[in-house]
């Protein structure tokens, strides 16, 4: 029993002492005195909380050594309460009570001496003294800096209010080991979030430098980014606290979120570049690496120490974060503006088109709100009555569509009749490009347009019953109600627009599956007014901003006799169509080519890779976008060109003129992949994999032998000229070509000194002369072979890179 009652009143004293919290107060100065003062006022906050009631044990200096202006302070009021007469009363009462207990007069005479000695303060001998002896261990006096440390016992639960009081006094501070691990953890993040800042800033200017797109870069590095924030947030929610290991690890787990990252951009780009499908493999790869991280490192949640339970948590979170992020995110961005947009035949959405997209939406929201208000009060409440609000209604319909096209891409109006801008009443028959924006042309050709789509194409992008009201349609095929209306809006003045009404011939049309549309014109001699939507030859601009100029022209309107005569409604579809064929020829020829064609290869090589990119770039430059070559090519025919690298010549020939039908020849299967998967090729361009050793060439009116004479000595190259010329046609045209080709494997410091190259005139003409064309040589090697000098072609500039033959009769 004895025993039981010790071991249990040990555990309460253990209890008891475990329920104490020793802190530190550190009381500072610029002096001792100042230090001092400071612990003296510590001291007595501790009498303070002790007496209201809090156990406090307080173990300091304070207790013994006092500063000048303390000493001072004491010293008065001592003077003040012992004053002589005081002292004389003490002294008289003393001797009397001392006689009546038994003591002589002169008992407490060394107490009277001490009374009446002067009182004085410490001298400085003695304080020095007392100093080293309490303050060794304690006091620490440097130049400008004093400081004092106590020791006070404060009770566990009472800690934060006792620290807010600390906190209170003047020149002092506390400080425990839940303090100290907080500052240390409060430094190390500091520093931690500045090298994390930095090395972020390191990576995006590596991936920019790497991929040579800033679009690329953003791609693979935002969810980087997003993977740390989502790594905080679950911190944060499981309140998970960085401490001083946890911390250190995450600069791995960073680390591992980028190559994961990279990783996965790579095989995207690698898909895209050249249609190899690699991603699936190195998600694997990536999937195992995650896994196996996960594993070794949160195996630790099961350990007893919270160390290394904390950093099987951090670990858990953080690798898994940057696994899925890795996978998820970086191919939903590069499918959003790169392979979605390619695989309807748009171009891939670059930072500058995107930068012009993000207003025009926004204020498409803005506009679509206005314009559901405004609908609802004019068509629904009917305020101003139903034809007049259906008037306003789409007039800031059309205002709305001019303004958004000023911001997603330029447009180019043609009107027949240039002094009556506009659309008549009637039906306008829509063909060409039936996209977001051909859409809001056409609403911005005037406030009297309405327009009727197929349900399968392009509608309105507003709600169903703001459309209907306002008097716009999609349906395939027309009622006879849908008839009587169309009638009865065309008798009041508007123009009803067929959206789809030649899309593709072959594939039939709006007014073929309508008859009685058809019907309805030739009976009431309804004007049909031709609209043509043509954008020059490359990528429409899908929801992206495009610097792809949209052409509108308005043609001549069909009037009787051409469609009162009912015997000829059953050709009046073939008739609009020859119509619109011969317009399109007509408007093909009006626009500028060469920078056409420029901004559409460079549409179809961009995110290729950054020296594919930089190499295109680089020989449109110094090529004048080939414009020497294609004023020597045929405008109609076969056209072969042999050592066509990437595709860039033939790309420019097959688009500078769709009559050509040009074929490209390469040896490399790299450059050939890369060439056959270009984007938004023109429809009269084909490449192939292979020479003359193993792959004759097609049948060309006009053969390019481009770069063939740059590798190898001259009697390995002139004999595989027979070979080659071979394929060209009677009376056809053989050019043999030296490029200024660009370098894709240019290392950084060429590419960043190559703008000073010109500084270095002799290395120019060094290069110039390496890459004129020995033509006595080939003269003399072609004639043999039926080809003699083309008199009527020369090249412009007489750079001697291009040499033109021509093929005898046979």
């Amino acid at each position: 029993m004895c025993r039981r009652n010790s071991k249990k009143t040990e555990k309460i004293l253990r209890g008891n002492e475990t329920r104490k919290h020793p802190v530190y107060v550190i009381s500072y100065g610029k002096n001792f005195d100042e230090a001092v003062a400071s612990a003296g006022n510590i001291r007595r906050l501790s009498d303070s909380l002790s007496q209201s009631g809090l156990d406090i044990r307080y173990t300091g200096v304070g207790d013994f050594l006092i500063s000048e202006k303390e000493q001072k302070i004491r010293l008065k009021r001592w003077r003040d309460y012992f004053t002589k007469e005081k002292i004389a009363e003490i002294q008289t009462n003393l001797i009397a009570s001392g006689k009546s207990a038994g003591f002589k007069e002169s008992a407490f005479l060394k107490f009277y001496t001490t009374l009446n000695a002067p009182s004085e303060s410490i001298e400085s001998v003695d304080y020095e003294l007392l100093k080293s002896v309490f303050g060794k261990e304690t006091v620490s006096v440097n130049k400008d800096l004093t400081t004092i440390v106590s020791v006070m016992s404060i009770p566990a639960e009472s800690r934060t209010e006792i620290e807010k009081l600390l906190n209170f006094q003047p020149a002092a501070r506390m400080l425990d080991n839940k303090y100290l691990s907080s500052q240390l953890a409060a430094i190390i993040t500091d520093d931690f979030n500045f090298i994390a800042l930095f090395t972020s800033l390191l990576v995006f200017v590596a991936l920019l430098l790497t991929y040579g797109r800033i679009e690329l870069a953003l791609a693979a590095f935002l969810p980087m980014v997003v993977s740390w924030i989502w790594i905080l947030g679950l911190m944060g929610l499981f309140n998970i606290q960085f401490n001083i290991v946890n911390i250190i690890l995450s600069t791995f787990i960073f680390g591992l979120g980028d190559d994961y990252c990279i990783f996965t951009m790579d095989g995207l780009l690698q898909g895209y570049r050249n249609n190899k499908k690699q991603l699936p493999v190195i998600r694997m790869g990536i999937v195992l690496s995650g896994l196996t991280a996960f594993i070794g490192f949160g195996v630790m949640i099961i350990a007893r120490h919270p160390a290394l339970q904390s950093i099987a948590l951090v670990s858990v979170i953080g690798i898994s974060s940057v696994l899925v992020i890795s996978q998820v995110l970086i191919p939903l961005i590069f499918n959003t503006f790169v392979t979605k947009p390619v695989s309807k035949g748009y171009a891939p959405v670059t930072m500058r088109a995107f930068i012009r997209t993000v207003p025009a939406y926004f204020m498409a929201g803005v506009f679509y709100l206005f314009l559901c208000f405004a609908g609802f009060i004019l068509l629904i409440v009917n305020i101003s009555g139903k034809r007049n609000g259906q008037r306003l209604f789409n007039l800031m319909l059309a205002k709305t569509a001019r303004m958004l096209l000023f911001f997603l891409r330029p447009v180019r109006r043609v009107y027949a009749d240039p002094v009556n801008q506009g659309l008549p009443a009637g039906i306008a028959v829509v063909a060409g490009e039936h996209s977001l924006t051909g859409m809001l042309a056409v609403l911005s050709l005037g406030p009297g347009v309405l327009l009727y789509t197929g349900r399968s194409r392009q509608r309105l992008p507003l709600p169903g019953f703001l459309t209907r009201r306002a008097g716009h349609n999609s349906a395939t095929y027309l009622s006879d109600s849908d008839l009587e209306i169309i009638q009865q809006k065309i008798s009041t003045g508007y123009t009803v627009a067929i959206m789809n009404a030649y899309p593709e011939m072959d594939k039939g049309n709006f007014l073929s599956a309508n008859q009685g549309l058809v019907d309805l014109v030739c009976k009431n001699n309804i004007e049909i007014i031709p609209v043509l939507l043509h954008s020059s030859p490359g990528n429409p601009a899908g929801f992206a901003a495009t610097e792809n100029i949209l052409t509108v022209k308005v043609l001549e309107s069909l009037h009787s006799p051409e469609t009162t005569d009912y015997s000829v409604k059953g050709s009046l579809t073939g008739t609009i169509y020859q119509l619109f064929n011969d317009e399109l020829d007509r408007l093909g020829k009006e626009l500028p080519a060469p920078g056409i064609c420029r901004r559409r290869l460079i549409s179809s090589y961009i995110f290729k890779g950054p020296g594919i990119e930089r190499a295109m770039r680089t020989v449109l430059k110094t090529e004048n976008n080939f414009e020497a070559i294609n004023a020597l090519v045929p405008v109609k025919g076969n056209v072969v060109v042999t050592g066509s690298g990437f595709g860039f010549l033939p790309f420019m020939l097959a688009c500078y003129s769709p009559q050509r039908v040009v074929t490209g020849y390469e040896a490399d299967a790299e450059k050939h992949e890369i060439a056959v998967n270009s984007c938004n090729q023109p429809a009269n361009l084909y490449f192939r994999h292979g020479t003359t050793e193993n792959d004759s060439l097609v049948p060309a009116g006009c053969l390019i032998l481009c770069n063939l004479l740059n590798a190898g000595n001259q009697h390995e190259r002139f004999p595989l000229i027979a070979d080659y010329v071979s394929s060209v046609e009677p009376e056809g045209t053989l050019i043999v070509f030296n490029s200024l080709s660009g370098d894709t494997g240019q290392n950084l410091l060429a590419r960043l000194l190559s703008p000073f190259m010109h500084l270095f005139p002799s290395r120019g003409r060094k290069l110039s002369d390496q890459l004129k064309l020995p033509a006595a040589e080939l003269t003399g090697i072609l004639e043999k072979i039926n080809f003699i000098p083309d008199p009527g072609n020369h090249e412009p500039g007489k750079s001697g890179r291009i040499l033109v033959y021509k093929r005898k009769p046979a």
